[in-house]
């Protein structure tokens, strides 16, 4: 994943991250969700801090709340960082609803993980 956040190639990010996140074949191929959980989470990281342009880290960004929505209860933790990021990004701009709407998606109770009341 580093060669394709080198060479900008969103595409590839895109098919990398689906790999990952996607439900496993019938053949049993896919990464193991234990295994993606982690990789994720540094695939997220790097999305935000890769030298990608604004436009690209928004489409990515956005891309990746998608996948990651559909297998919420497997990547609750990365949801929750995209979706993070995703609202500075957008308040940047002063899209406050936008902001508000990507924010009032993040799942407040969990098993996964230990949410403070602060947080919440």
């Amino acid at each position: 994943a580093e060669r394709l956040f080198v060479e900008k190639e969103i595409s590839s990010l895109t098919t990398f991250l689906h790999r990952l996140a996607d439900d496993p074949p019938p053949s049993g191929e896919a990464v193991p969700t234990m295994i993606s959980r982690q990789v994720l989470q540094d695939f997220v990281q790097k999305v935000f801090n890769s030298g990608l342009s604004s436009e690209q880290v928004k489409a990515l960004g956005q891309t990746c709340l998608t996948i990651l929505r559909a297998r919420l209860s497997s990547f609750e933790e990365s949801f929750s960082t995209v979706s993070e990021k995703m609202a500075d990004i957008l308040q940047e701009e002063e899209d406050w609803k936008g902001a508000a709407n990507v924010l009032s998606q993040i799942p407040l109770t969990s098993s996964q993980r230990n949410i403070s009341d602060e947080y919440k």
